[in-house]
């Protein structure tokens, strides 16, 4: 099971897992593929939080919250405007 240990002096904490198994733990447990995810995300490098959900599930790479969320109101306006 992959971890990671974090120590900054005043604030600890330990993950137990990763965003992958998360959304994989998600998808089963609400009947949902993998097709059906859109995964946004900020930390693509190697050791970042979001590299294995790239691998397993269409994403879309931003930078902060606001762009994140323009993504989803673009992305509601377009399937509004298909219905």
């Amino acid at each position: 099971m992959p971890f990671c240990a974090f120590n900054g002096g005043a604030d600890c904490f330990v993950d137990v897992g990763n965003k992958g198994l998360g959304l994989e733990a998600l998808l089963s447990h609400i009947g949902c593929g993998s097709d059906g995810v859109l995964h946004f995300g900020d930390r693509f490098t190697d050791t970042g939080n979001d590299a294995i959900t790239k691998r397993r599930f269409s994403t879309i790479w931003v930078a902060n919250p606001r762009e994140t969320m323009w993504f989803i109101k673009r992305i509601l306006k377009d399937l509004d405007e298909r219905a």
